[in-house]
């Protein structure tokens, strides 16, 4: 059966990374909640997927030109503050598995020591920086991860299993037969994104039965009533 996970919380409910977005997801049958982790100026690990926080709060400010003060001095635009990770590592704490999706390009330093502080959350990492994946696997072998690609559709699956990776996350129009049965026949997970379609997640659950369907929308689909459950 296709397993859902919540984008960025439940981007579809509320405002994407944002607490009230997380508590949605946590409200729901997902699987885990993926979210993003940017770098500011000053070493902080955020909770935001842009470069600069236009699109979610009162003020646009370039997270990697950006101290951590200065970005928690806006409003985002559910009037919360925008979040560290560590902050909400510790709110979904070990209820649900964490997808984090790593955007800045070199984040080992500052993200090693935060999966070591939580050796006991369910984490797992996505990146299309491999080598960063690798790095931080160097430091913490238990830690998972895939390899992800919008571009790539068989040669990530070589590049997952070369940097040891538990699966590949895949954009929904690179997906495709071959690419999910080497997945497969190579011991790998299988993450596809962003899928928000009923029809598409019910052809995908058809087609892909262990795939693991990353959406903004995951109260349409994370119950017994899914497309493919």
């Amino acid at each position: 059966m296709a397993k859902i996970i919540g984008h960025r919380g439940a981007a579809g409910i509320a405002l994407e990374n944002s607490a009230e977005s997380i508590k949605a997801a946590l409200h729901l049958p997902v699987e885990a909640i993926e979210i993003d982790a940017r770098l500011t100026k000053d070493g902080h690990l955020v909770t935001i997927h842009d470069k600069d926080t236009g699109r979610v709060a009162d003020k646009s400010l370039w997270v990697a030109s950006s101290t951590l003060a200065e970005l928690k001095a806006l409003r985002l635009k559910n009037g919360e503050r925008l979040l560290t990770i560590d902050e909400a590592v510790a709110l979904i704490g070990k209820k649900k598995r964490i997808v984090l999706d790593l955007k800045s390009g070199a984040i080992c330093t500052e993200l090693i020591p935060l999966l070591r502080k939580y050796p006991k959350a369910n984490i797992m990492l996505t990146s299309r920086n491999y080598r960063q994946l690798a790095k931080i696997r160097k430091a913490i072998p238990g830690i998972p991860f895939t390899a992800r690609s919008y571009i790539y559709s068989t040669e990530i699956v070589h590049i997952a299993h070369t940097l040891g990776a538990a699966g590949i996350a895949v954009n929904k129009w690179v997906l495709n037969p071959l690419t999910y049965y080497l997945a497969k026949r190579a011991g790998l997970q299988i993450h596809t994104y962003t899928v928000n379609n009923p029809l598409l997640v019910a052809l995908f659950s058809a087609l892909y039965p262990d795939l693991h369907i990353i959406t903004n929308h995951p109260e349409r689909f994370a119950d017994d009533k899914a497309p493919g459950r």
